[in-house]
């Protein structure tokens, strides 16, 4: 690639850590992330320790994400009308507090399965409120051009967590235990609390009250109802089948990685880690393809692809032509999430962006873990690596079923709501 398209796909970084609000609130994503991905390793291999059941990984996914399918649209909806600062500090103190509870739970006896399914539901019901205010935040603090670049940034919190987490992961299991490395998502959440707390009041107030006008207070036309965008319900559609059909490799690679791979906890996070290397330098190609305005195309091409990797993926028996391939995977998936936001954000007004990406919350948080799930209840019936090659042929399948409705196909409007932020 020639060095200016490099320095070109770079930008990133400097567009967003040169604003105090967006620096400060990747700092604190980032961090709360690792803690994030040191408890979701840390607790699906206590669980399958303790019970080797994948149904029982898979049923403490579904646990720790269903709630939120009922929090996400009511806390979406009410972003858009007050200020989501104290929501933001409460929600990461009160989560901070929960995984507290488990370690010192664990210090005076045996934790049942009941008390993480409690935490885990506690927990994933109030996600949602960091979750969508700050993509409430991100489109009130910069301009519609940066989107792309700001929202690569905040993916790459993702894949740094994918990086530095087994790193982590590892170094607190294999010292504390399972159970105790959960005091690293404490401190976590705790700092980022208080990063939240320093969050301008400007960008947290509802648009509705920054940009109200006497002649729109005083006006007497009724409000119309909102309705979703055909094109941004479309992409909920492709990407909530996407979460689905992955879901059951979540509660696989537990038991896929010994019994395929011959390998153990560290091999786990090393394949975790091969798809966060890859996603980081996939990611960045992303302000490139959200100029394409083929967004829909693009994102159906991204599922179509990751499949056929899994397929192929879940046909091996050597760890490093496995972890090769799910670097690469990694490399076409990168690109997805930035994409998806910046598309979300630039086609909703702004009085109405926190219910759209509070429904759309609500509607796919549950459904990785419910493929999960399944695949936890399917491991009874058919073998590890079985599942994996199922959930590929999954992601192929459905990809090619959803590109069939003209809103995918469609290249994206020109028209969009305006320069919203700053």
């Amino acid at each position: 690639m020639p060095e200016r398209i490099i320095r070109q796909e770079l930008q990133w970084p400097r567009v967003l850590l040169r604003d105090r609000t967006l620096r400060l609130l990747w700092l604190g994503m980032t961090i709360s992330t690792i803690g994030d991905f040191v408890t979701w390793t840390a607790l699906t291999w206590f669980v399958a320790q303790k019970t080797n059941d994948g149904a029982a990984v898979g049923g403490m996914l579904l646990i720790w994400a269903l709630p939120s399918a009922i929090t996400s649209p009511l806390l979406g909806r009410l972003m858009d009308r007050v200020n989501i600062k104290p929501l933001f500090v409460i929600d990461n103190m009160f989560r901070g507090i929960l995984m507290a509870v488990l370690p010192i739970w664990h210090h005076y006896g045996d934790i049942p399965i009941w008390a993480l399914y409690g935490v885990g539901a506690l927990c994933g019901a109030l996600a949602p409120a960091t979750r969508v205010g700050a993509g409430l935040i991100i489109p009130r603090a910069t301009l519609q051009r940066r989107l792309p670049y700001i929202n690569t940034g905040f993916a790459v919190t993702e894949q740094i967590a994918g990086i530095l987490g087994p790193l982590v992961s590892a170094l607190t299991i294999g010292r504390m235990g399972a159970i105790n490395a959960l005091w690293f998502d404490t401190v976590s959440f705790l700092f980022l609390a208080l990063i939240l707390s320093t969050m301008p009041v400007r960008f947290c107030l509802p648009l509705s009250t920054r940009e109200s006008s006497p002649q729109r207070l005083t006006s007497d036309v009724p409000v119309k109802k909102y309705r979703m965008n055909p094109a941004v319900l479309a992409v909920t559609v492709l990407s909530g089948l996407f979460w689905f059909s992955y879901g059951p490799t979540e509660a696989a690679l537990p038991l896929y990685v010994p019994k395929q791979l011959s390998g153990g906890i560290s091999e786990l996070s090393y394949l975790f880690m091969a798809v966060s290397i890859g996603a980081l330098l996939g990611g960045l190609l992303t302000p490139r393809l959200a100029a394409l305005r083929r967004t829909g195309v693009i994102l159906t091409c991204i599922m179509l692809g990751w499949g056929t990797l899994q397929v192929l993926f879940s046909y091996q028996h050597d760890f490093k032509v496995a972890w090769m391939i799910w670097f690469v995977a990694g490399i076409v998936w990168g690109p997805y999430f930035a994409l998806q936001a910046t598309y979300v954000q630039r086609q909703t007004p702004g009085e109405h962006l926190g219910k759209v990406i509070g429904m759309q919350s609500g509607i796919l948080s549950p459904l990785m873990p419910l493929g999960a799930a399944a695949g936890g209840a399917m491991m009874r019936l058919i073998s590890p690596e079985q599942i994996v090659l199922l959930s590929g042929w999954m992601c192929v399948v459905g990809a090619i079923t959803v590109i069939i409705p003209r809103w995918l196909r469609e290249r994206d409007p020109e028209n969009t709501f305006g320069e919203v932020g700053k």
